[in-house]
């Protein structure tokens, strides 16, 4: 249940506010239980970016790898006569 509220794609700060009195015993009680809950919530945030665009970036990185390659394997060829 926390998991869905609290989570998501991004950060999430809990602050709990307790009160001394005894008249509030169970009130704080309560909000110790809850906050001690929420804490054990791990969040996965990822960030948001268009399928195309990572697909372009990842292949333009390719791209920049291969001719890299390239040009390492043109140096250590011996030149054709």
């Amino acid at each position: 249940m926390f998991q869905d509220n609290l989570g998501g794609n991004s950060k999430t700060v809990m602050v709990a506010t307790i009160s001394p009195a005894a008249d509030n015993y169970e009130e704080t009680l309560s909000t110790l239980r809850y906050a001690d809950r929420a804490k054990h919530i791990v969040n996965h945030a990822v960030v948001n970016e268009d399928p195309n665009a990572r697909i372009i970036r990842e292949l333009r990185e390719e791209v920049e790898l291969l001719q890299k390659e390239l040009k390492e394997a043109q140096v250590r060829q011996p030149p054709r006569c």
